[in-house]
């Protein structure tokens, strides 16, 4: 009698749902899409058979999240080229064969049991890893209670989207904020740095990403950051005469910056369509710390997507938020605020508000640009700070001779932003621009003589040495008629003057001297 074997319980079950099945609930995601967010709230790309499967239902649910609708089967063939091209070692043909049975299938076929199926396929496949999972659990004899729960949310699964993923409070723990940057940018998280142009926005980010590769101090306590790699996205600034030597300068280390600049099929890189690459290059560098995207709005790579529109934004931030916290990457977004200077400065920042309320962290750069105070001085200011315990007052820094941003005073705190955002107050006007006004205005069209600019002037309120000062400011000249009896005149530039012009002998002339 032939000894009994203990089953292998790691083994996955017999499959239910045949490929054709499989391949129908693939058309259905492309073609019905009036039915795409059932698909997006029910489908899960492991629920399918074989690895070809389960990436194009990725790539499916990935363009949903990005685009709030189904790919148009030209799209899904371009992703799956990506994903290819990114993995030559998956098997071309494969891939190619079951778009076009997908294609095949969708444009002449009616879903109109598509729910049904989708429920069904969804319950079983939930079902049945959660069993698998269970089972793990059973064969390292661990506490049997999560696979109740395992079990509990398999069930809930429900193609009328009423599957909610519920976490209890009671299996949870606290745990406080982490920083990149002591109180001012979060660990893992999306931050911005906004400012207008010209005001040393990447400056600054320069002197963040050298700081990341050596593991420097950052004021203003001193928080010494966790050395490591850095991916700079940059779209305005050149490499080698820009990027470089701001790190040079700053003394970062070049050997751990990595810039990029496009795709290999000649585009610029785009947020919405290569997050997935952007995803493989972070895996492959374990120690990156940093991405600085400059500017953010460079990278949305869509006509189809409005920057000034919530849903357009979130459907691109999202999706990187959550990339960050996944890897535990920092990422800083670079932004310019926009021309108004009425709006408070939350609602500076160029486009849709879903920028700032994505971000968790966001801080202006701005110059300093009262007439009383050093014009070099710069000023890194919060916005918003979700996670920061306390109002941070932000930083005063300068750029040095040698192009390194430095912390002249580390006790002196920025104006109010407010007040750093609105627009300059008009100068007041000084004696002698009220008095160059007024010989403008009297002289404007035609000559006056000087005695009578002397009288108008004392009625003005206008003294005769601011009057003097004034005359000169404006290059008026002083003429008059041969004789001389004959009066002298105040002359604008550019104004006739009728008769013989002399000027006075030397220590002669009118009552009023001329000049």
């Amino acid at each position: 009698m032939a000894p009994e074997t203990a089953p292998d319980t790691s083994s996955r079950p017999e499959y239910n749902y045949p490929s054709a099945f499989q391949q129908r609930i693939l058309a259905m995601m492309v073609f019905d899409g009036p039915n795409f967010q059932l698909y997006e709230r029910t489908i899960k790309p492991e629920y399918f058979e074989n690895q070809v499967f389960r990436d194009i239902a990725e790539i499916i649910v990935d363009f949903y999240h990005s685009y709030s609708r189904p790919p148009q089967p030209d799209e899904l063939l371009q992703k799956i080229g990506e994903l290819l091209a990114s993995n030559p070692n998956r098997p071309e043909n494969e891939y190619f064969s079951e778009h076009r049975q997908i294609c095949a299938i969708g444009p002449g076929e009616k879903f109109d049991c598509a729910r049904d199926e989708v429920e069904a396929f969804a319950k079983y496949e939930a079902m049945r890893n959660a069993l698998i999972e269970g089972a793990g659990i059973l064969k390292e004899e661990k506490d049997y209670g999560p696979i109740k729960k395992l079990v509990e949310k398999a069930l809930e699964v429900s193609a009328n989207g009423n599957s909610l993923e519920v976490i209890s409070l009671a299996e949870r723990e606290r745990k406080s904020a982490t920083w990149f940057w002591h109180n001012k940018i979060p660990s893992a998280k999306l931050s911005l740095i906004v400012g207008d142009p010209g005001v040393g926005k990447s400056f600054f980010t320069s002197f963040i990403a050298s700081a990341v590769t050596t593991g420097c101090t950052l004021p203003p306590t001193r928080h010494a950051l966790e050395q490591g790699r850095v991916i700079i996205i940059s779209a305005e600034d050149g490499i080698d005469d820009v990027i470089v030597p701001r790190i040079e300068d700053n003394h970062g280390d070049k050997s751990r910056i990595d810039v990029i600049r496009g795709t290999r099929e000649g585009r610029l890189f785009s947020l919405a369509k290569d997050l997935p690459k952007l995803e493989a290059l972070i895996i492959s560098k374990p120690d990156l710390r940093l991405i600085i995207i400059d500017p953010v709005s460079a990278y949305f790579g869509s006509s189809n997507i409005d920057t000034h529109r919530d849903t357009d934004v979130r459907s691109v931030l999202d999706p990187l938020a959550i990339l960050a916290e996944k890897h535990g990457v920092t990422i800083i977004g670079v932004m310019h605020l926009n021309k108004s200077q009425v709006l408070s400065a939350i609602y500076r920042v160029s486009g849709s508000t879903a920028f700032v309320a994505t971000a968790r962290s966001v801080w202006a750069i701005t110059r300093e640009k009262r007439e009383e105070e050093d014009k070099s001085k710069r000023y890194f200011t919060p916005i918003k700070t979700n996670l920061s315990s306390g109002d941070e007052p932000g930083l005063v820094w300068k750029i040095n001779d040698l192009g390194a941003v430095v912390f002249p005073d580390l006790g002196a705190v920025p104006p109010s932003l407010e007040t750093q955002l609105a627009a300059p107050a008009p100068a007041r006007p000084t004696r002698v621009d009220k008095a160059k006004e007024f010989l403008k205005r009297m002289l404007k069209d035609t000559p006056q003589e000087a005695e009578d600019m002397k009288k108008l002037a004392e009625v003005e309120g206008i003294s005769w040495m601011t009057l003097r000062r004034a005359k000169d400011e404006l290059k008026i000249e002083s003429k008059k008629e041969a004789g001389v009896h004959a009066p002298w005149f105040w002359v604008l530039p550019g104004v006739p003057f009728p008769g013989h012009i002399s000027q006075p002998p030397e220590g002669q002339g009118a009552q009023i001297s001329p000049t």
